[in-house]
């Protein structure tokens, strides 16, 4: 890849990451990595005159990879807030052992999502991100992020209850 290319899009593209992450850190960590990935793809690109959106594209990619870690701090924080609320509403008390077993059935819900939609919901529930934001990142419909959500987070309540039920709880 030629350098003064990325020199010149550099900027773009941290603005870009910028918009969809949650700090300077995790935007220079995917700026990073969107750098590496570019760099070992480069060949691969057919028209030079696509880079900027070509960069932009493996941006996104990167910053959802990112966020989807479950090792991310951004998880960590997620497990040691009150943000299960917005999965779990009232179901639990939200007790060490509860917070576990919630991140475990997560893990294994988003695992076995297609691709796009995992990232979507991960956004949404570790990352704290709305539709209009996870929409633009993955470059998807809003309407269909928004489905998406609301579906995925029935069926974890759903899970939940089950699990809740299956253990007496």
């Amino acid at each position: 890849m030629d350098w003064e290319l990325w020199q010149k899009y550099e900027q773009y593209i941290k603005r870009f990451i910028l918009t969809i992450s949650d700090s300077d850190d995790d935007a220079e960590d995917i700026l990073q990595e969107t750098m590496q990935k570019a760099w070992r793809s480069y060949e691969t690109l057919d028209n030079i005159a696509a880079f900027g959106k070509w960069l932009k594209r493996i941006a996104r990619n990167c910053a959802a990879d990112y966020y989807r870690r479950p090792d991310n701090a951004a998880f960590q924080y997620y497990i040691n807030t009150e943000q299960l609320g917005n999965v779990t509403g009232d179901l639990v008390d939200g007790n060490l052992e509860d917070k576990m077993i919630i991140r475990d059935i997560l893990r294994e819900y988003i695992a076995e999502l297609p691709n796009e939609r995992g990232k979507a919901l991960y956004l949404n529930i570790i990352g704290g991100y709305g539709a209009t934001k996870i929409s633009r990142a993955l470059g998807l419909k809003y309407e269909t992020v928004k489905k998406w959500l609301y579906r995925d987070k029935r069926k974890i309540s759903e899970l939940l209850r089950v699990h809740l039920d299956e253990t007496g709880r």
